[in-house]
């Protein structure tokens, strides 16, 4: 993960290498860096979402932490806690701490991380920048961060307003009990790759409902940042190892094709990627909120992307 701290810089968006990153935000401008126990930990949680997390400390705790060894956790652990496999954790020491007296933006890329960091500089709160944030990571981190996934949050603001919202996709109205299985009744991969492996996305409806609830900066400036990036970036070392990883898949659909690879092989780091039917989704999402999404164009457009894949998702599954 990469941190990224939010204190005053220039007014304007930096100029910044793409790399992968989350985001944690102090709503009290107040932040400092310590160790904090795990029951601190879950007291100055305040923001959780699929794809950023906005720590909002309430005290004097947040940031990255060292941690004890795997057998001295587990020794420590109560008979019932669920335990990881070794090697799943950082060796203590692996992480730098990082400290911040006003906020953080902690994600899986740096791109994304300095965009929430800057929406922090400009006076917006830990939902404007988890909000700007999400959309980030979908140009910037496309196996995770997206706009045609979903997700949780947990909500509690400097003033201990709690709310959450869950925005998970939703199956489409032609979905069935059996659509994942072959004649003979066996699990095929239609669930994790295709058309069908689709669901009707939330993240959109997710992030219009907690911006209208809890958001201060204008929606649209939120999204501008990510419409920027999706007009072209330059492609740094986690991205270019993803698309590598995922070569075989990206070779099997003609649209991953002509955006994620080059002359039949994956971008390389220093080149550049450019999105333009992701840029101009997001202005409509920027112009019209969650209708530019769930309707009109948009809406259209995935339907006759379903029927020509073989797909379920209707104009009025996305507008339901």
């Amino acid at each position: 993960m990469r941190s990224v701290d939010a204190r005053p810089r220039t007014p304007h968006l930096p100029r910044i290498r793409i790399a992968t990153l989350s985001i944690t935000a102090d709503a009290r401008r107040t932040a400092s860096i310590s160790q904090p126990t795990p029951e601190q930990m879950m007291q100055h949680l305040r923001f959780i979402s699929a794809a950023s997390v906005i720590l909002l400390a309430a005290g004097s705790t947040a940031g990255a932490l060292t941690s004890p060894s795997a057998n001295t956790r587990r020794a420590s652990l109560p008979p019932d806690t669920v335990r990881f496999p070794d090697g799943w954790g950082f060796p203590a020491g692996s992480v730098a701490p990082v400290t911040a007296r006003q906020g953080m933006v902690v994600t899986t890329d740096r791109v994304a991380s300095e965009i929430g960091a800057e929406i922090l500089r400009r006076g917006g709160n830990a939902v404007d920048a988890a909000v700007a944030t999400q959309f980030a990571l979908a140009v910037v981190n496309p196996e995770a961060g997206n706009i045609g996934g979903g997700g949780f949050m947990v909500v509690r603001m400097a003033d201990g307003t709690t709310a959450s919202l869950d925005f998970r996709e939703k199956a489409p109205g032609g979905a069935t009990r059996d659509m994942y299985l072959d004649s003979a009744g066996n699990v095929t991969d239609r669930s994790l790759v295709g058309h069908l492996a689709s669901g009707v996305p939330g993240s959109v409806a997710g992030m219009w409902e907690v911006h209208k609830r809890f958001g201060t900066r204008p929606w649209a400036e939120l999204l501008q940042p990510a419409i920027a990036l999706a007009d072209g970036i330059v492609v740094h070392e986690r991205l270019a190892s993803s698309l590598s990883r995922n070569e075989r898949i990206l070779h099997a659909f003609p649209a991953t094709s002509a955006v994620f690879l080059r002359d039949g092989r994956p971008l390389r780091v220093g080149e550049r990627l450019a999105q333009p039917d992701l840029a101009a989704t997001l202005r409509r999402i920027a112009e019209g909120g969650a209708d530019g999404f769930y309707r009109a164009r948009t809406a259209e457009l995935v339907e006759a992307e379903m029927r020509r894949g073989g797909g379920i998702i209707t104009a009025a599954d996305m507008a339901a």
